[in-house]
């Protein structure tokens, strides 16, 4: 079974389930562009905290910022879905941490 996937329209939400440190809770306001309430409000209700299109122009930006985010709510209960669009958040969609890191790493040219 093949099943096609627009590139153009492939996302990685990010759903935090704890709040982190204080000093964290900065770096991730900053990553996720997001003022505080909004971001403790997102945690709060299991919203993503980032839904970010790939495969752009931009494509090596979204990646670093992604890798960072993941490096930085790596020791809290957190989640990783690929969705095409808007594409509601599933369990059949979850993706591990180093699928993300797979999917986002470039390889290097020999």
């Amino acid at each position: 079974m093949t099943v096609d996937v627009d590139l153009d329209s492939v996302r990685i939400a990010v759903v935090l389930h704890d709040e982190p440190n204080p000093r964290e809770l900065k770096l991730l306001r900053r990553l996720v562009d997001l003022g505080q309430t909004e971001l403790r409000t997102r945690i709060a209700s299991g919203e993503p905290l980032i839904r970010v299109l790939l495969f752009q122009d931009n494509h090596l930006a979204v990646a670093s910022r992604l890798l960072e985010l993941a490096g930085l709510i790596a020791p809290y209960r957190h989640e990783f879905h690929e969705v095409d669009g808007d594409e509601p958040l599933t369990s059949s969609n979850e993706i591990s941490a180093e699928t993300l890191r797979e999917i986002l790493t470039v390889p290097e040219a020999d």
